[in-house]
């Protein structure tokens, strides 16, 4: 019934959305973010999850079935909603979002905003006005590259700030670099920034492949200066001719056609994929770039291309007029018009700083770069489907490559599987265990004075944190053992087939009732192992209890229940002396303190009581914040809540809007918020 209900409500509020450009967000009923999407028309996107199924993929059907709620966020136009659409999807990793696993840190050319530009590699791309080419998957190649087109245009190295002041003080002498003709000297003022900037100019366009119209133009300039008799500008201009002729017959040539394309290509193996862009410049072949996507079982080849085409075109500045694909997309009418208006924008910026006065630009140079942008501004990106003929050729060429590359992934994967890191081995020797424990949980409990009680749980897979399966637990209502513990009188016994260690009763009993440890460690692993043998969830090798024999034996006692203790095996570690108690001995292991084993161990520990501190303070401080918002006349436990739940924080609730206010509170409690002074 609570499903229903859930339901109606979300369709009420789908038949409230605004027929606007956004995106939206799908939540689980647990308030996860589970997919995040993008339309022009919210209103129509949205509402067609919810029509007949029978046409939907089995994804998509999945998905709808656990859609229990929807929060739109409108802005002006799509290309802004796929904007936003990228950065939540790498924020919040939606389970059902097609996610495309790169390399963070491939390198960029940065090409720097100053009055001498410089030119170099970083692995940060920021909005400082610099202009960015990349990423590229190749450290090396980029490096040759750079380096040779450096020494054409004779870009200079060094990292001090010029400016017309720096060069007025005349407090630097010309570098070897300089007398080497590997650089012009601006910091002495040897050349004029006009000239070096035409120089970083031509650098950019071979560094975009853009090499046939520059040797002409290079070509033209030599001629011009020998007619005027300035030979020796004339041989700089010659040297630079033949430098970029050896440079670009390095290249691959992989079409007669002259022409700029990008080529998308795409392979698959059981649940994995990958696509890979071949960068096809003038006709020669000059980079390519890879994307692996997982859990790609149920999605499309067209869904995962499209996904590429966004992502590779929201990092990429240049855009080519040609795009070649091995199927058809279902959002091709946006594509363009968002690849046409960023091609020309491009182009117009590179532009931009021309000076019509200047020596180093003809009057036919600026009439044929007007020409050139309002030729862009008529002309079309095309996205081509080749059935045959040479772009076949190249699409197949691409699809091979990203075959290889696929399974050079998934054999990465799968050596990387089978290596066991030394902590684990010895870990498997010192506790004699039957096989290396590869995945590690370990449980802490956390509470002040018997207040807000709660419990952790951390994993290690391969010596190494899984944070994505680190979970919290809240204390239910607990039935407290009530009695003095000493953990030296345990005793084994035999209680309906199974043996159990049980804690010691003969001693006093004390009067601590709400902070039992033990019947907390006993709970907390009792709802973790159900629920794993309910929902057939993967098992540790090793199970870690923060404490001593009593913590274990509470723990022992709960597998052994549910008939996993020869599964898995089980250990305590108490603090004071770094002891480790095992399962049915007496006496503790003491591990060497300089061991890899105990090392491991106490990292687990550390993290478990981290995680566990740190969840106890956000409720303590939630129950804080909610006392005084009681405090104010007016506010009731249900407004309170609500208020704690969305802004996190007293100061969360002080900085917020009076918008984001207004759709929790009446007016009334409005102006009490507003007054509040805590």
């Amino acid at each position: 019934m609570g499903n229903e209900n859930i339901k109606r409500e979300l369709l009420d509020k789908i038949y409230e959305i605004p027929p606007l450009p956004g995106i939206y967000q799908y939540f689980n009923e647990q308030g996860k973010i589970i997919y995040i999407g993008k339309a022009k028309n919210l209103k129509n996107r949205v509402r067609s999850y919810f029509h007949s199924t029978h046409s939907q993929s089995p994804k998509t059907q999945a998905l709808v079935e656990k859609i229990a709620d929807v929060e739109i966020i409108i802005v002006s136009s799509e290309v802004e909603a796929l904007i936003l659409e990228d950065t939540l999807i790498k924020k919040h990793k939606p389970r059902y979002n097609i996610l495309l696993k790169d390399d963070k840190t491939y390198p960029y050319i940065k090409i720097t905003n100053e009055l001498y530009p410089r030119i170099y590699i970083t692995r940060s791309a920021t909005k400082d006005g610099s202009k960015y080419l990349g990423p590229f998957t190749e450290l090396r190649a980029i490096k040759s590259v750079l380096e040779s087109v450096k020494n054409i245009f004779q870009i200079r190295n060094c990292k001090q700030s010029i400016s017309k002041e720096t060069i007025a003080k005349k407090n630097t002498r010309p570098c070897l670099n300089f007398h080497i003709d590997k650089c012009q000297s601006p910091c002495t003022g040897a050349v004029l920034s006009d000239e070096y900037n035409n120089n970083v100019k031509m650098a950019h366009q071979v560094l975009l492949g853009k090499t046939r119209n520059l040797a002409k133009e290079l070509e033209a300039k030599m001629l011009e200066y020998s007619d005027r008799m300035e030979f020796e500008k004339a041989a700089v201009i010659r040297n630079r001719l033949k430098s970029l002729g050896n440079y670009t017959a390095k290249q691959k040539i992989v079409s007669p056609e002259q022409k700029d394309r990008d080529l998308f290509g795409i392979a698959r193996v059981g649940d994995y994929a990958c696509t890979l862009v071949f960068i096809v410049r003038e006709g020669k072949l000059i980079g390519k770039r890879h994307f692996i996507v997982t859990k790609a079982e149920l999605e499309t080849s067209e869904e995962i291309i499209q996904k590429t085409l966004e992502k590779y075109y929201l990092e990429t500045d240049f855009v080519p007029k040609e795009i070649v694909i091995p199927n058809e997309l279902s959002q091709t009418d946006y594509l363009l018009d968002w690849l046409g208006k960023k091609r020309l924008e491009n182009w117009q910026n590179y532009y931009e700083n021309i000076d019509e006065n200047s020596v180093y630009y003809s009057k036919s140079d600026i009439k044929q770069i007007k020409k050139d942008i309002e030729k862009l501004s008529n002309d079309s990106i095309s996205i081509k489907i080749p059935k045959a003929g040479i772009l076949k050729e190249l699409l197949e060429m691409a699809n091979t490559n990203a075959d290889y590359l696929l399974k050079e992934y998934i054999n990465s994967i799968d050596k990387r599987e089978k290596v066991i890191p030394h902590s684990v081995i010895a870990l498997q020797r010192d506790l004699n265990l039957s096989a290396p424990p590869r995945r590690i949980e370990c449980f802490d409990n956390s509470h002040l004075q018997g207040t807000d009680m709660v419990s952790s749980m951390v994993v290690f897979v391969d010596g190494k944190p899984k944070k994505s399966e680190y979970r919290k637990f809240k204390a239910k209502e607990i039935e407290p053992l009530s009695r003095h513990y000493d953990a030296s009188q345990d005793a084994e016994v035999i209680q309906n087939g199974v043996p159990h260690i049980l804690p010691n009763t003969h001693n006093n009993i004390s009067a601590t009732i709400h902070n039992d440890d033990f019947a907390m460690m006993r709970q907390t692993i009792e709802r973790r192992f159900k629920r794993a043998i309910e929902e057939k969830q993967s098992l540790p090798d090793l199970v870690i209890v923060d404490g001593g024999k009593g913590q274990l034996s509470s723990a022992y006692n709960v597998l052994a229940e549910l008939g996993l203790e020869k599964k898995i095996a089980v250990i305590g570690l108490a603090k004071r002396l770094e002891e480790v108690f095992l399962p049915h001995n007496k006496y503790s292991i003491m591990l060497p303190k300089t061991s890899s084993s105990l090392k491991l161990i106490q990292q687990l520990r550390d993290e478990a009581h981290r995680f566990a501190i740190t969840f106890n303070r956000e409720l303590r401080s939630k129950r804080a914040v909610k006392s005084e918002l009681l405090e104010l006349k007016g506010i009731g436990k249900a407004t309170a809540q609500k208020l704690i739940e969305h802004f996190g924080s007293v100061k969360g609730i002080k900085e917020a809007t009076i918008t984001d206010l207004t759709n929790i509170l009446n007016p009334k409690q409005l102006e009490i918020i507003k007054k509040m002074k805590i």
